[in-house]
């Protein structure tokens, strides 16, 4: 019952784990990354007391168990490169979140709508999410720096509410080939980099943009979105 730390990490042919880890009430770290053939989670209800929980690299894994969304001291979900996960739980009592990782999570379609209630978030990483085809309203995670979406070949467009994240300082839709349509971006004032390389069906940013006066990096590619340009109100540091 004192059990703090758990690492089974690259235990390639583990396919479960016992259900008696429920109740390891001290249980603060469990470390599943690269367990291969892990194919469910228990109830992991009563390790209230759990903050780190890495499941990156579980290719066999297509749902996660409801409790892991009631873990109220949870601050680091990675589930990078769950290559079969298909679907996320509620997180809306996962109030302490401050990381969330699914980079990889190619089969993912959407994530659940309680992702907006998650306010300490800072960092989250749906990187090469293939089959991701929209947002939710991430208009209560007003700590959200880091949304990276670099690779997300579905998405249309963004949520209207990924305009008014006050924190965000770095917003990367490299190969977005599927994008279409550019938010309002006047409320993220504190925006310095912005990745549009690849975006292959965009062809126009909002006007809003003109008015980021912090921007100093802007990667965007051929002369598709050249005519957005001329509504920009001052000189910038552009790549392309």
């Amino acid at each position: 019952m004192n059990l703090q730390s758990l690492n089974l990490a690259g235990c390639e042919k583990l396919r479960e784990l016992h259900p008696s880890i429920s109740r390891l009430t001290k249980l603060t770290l469990l470390d599943l990354g690269f367990c291969k053939s892990l194919i469910n989670l228990p109830d992991l209800g009563e390790t209230m007391n759990l903050g780190l929980l890495n499941l990156a690299g579980c290719e066999k894994l297509k749902e996660l168990h409801p409790s892991i969304g009631r873990l109220t001291e949870l601050t680091l979900l990675d589930f990078a490169f769950c290559k079969s996960l298909i679907k996320l739980p509620d997180l809306g009592e996962a109030m302490n979140l401050q990381s969330l990782n699914l980079a990889g999570c190619e089969k993912l379609t959407e994530l659940h709508s309680s992702i907006c209630r998650l306010t300490k978030l800072t960092f989250l990483d749906l990187g090469f999410c293939k089959s991701l085809l929209k947002l939710p309203d991430l208009g209560e995670a007003m700590k959200l720096r880091w949304p990276n979406l670099a690779g997300c070949e579905k998405l249309r467009e963004l949520h209207p509410s990924i305009g008014r994240l006050t924190k965000l300082t770095l917003l990367n839709l490299e190969l977005c080939k599927s994008l279409v349509k550019f938010p309002n971006l006047g409320e993220a004032m504190k925006l310095r980099s912005l990745n549009l390389a690849g975006c292959e069906k965009l062809r126009e940013l909002h006007p809003s943009i003109g008015r980021l006066t912090k921007l100093t990096f802007w990667i965007w590619d051929s002369a598709k979105v050249l005519s957005s340009c001329q509504i920009l109100e001052r000189p910038w540091n552009f790549s392309r």
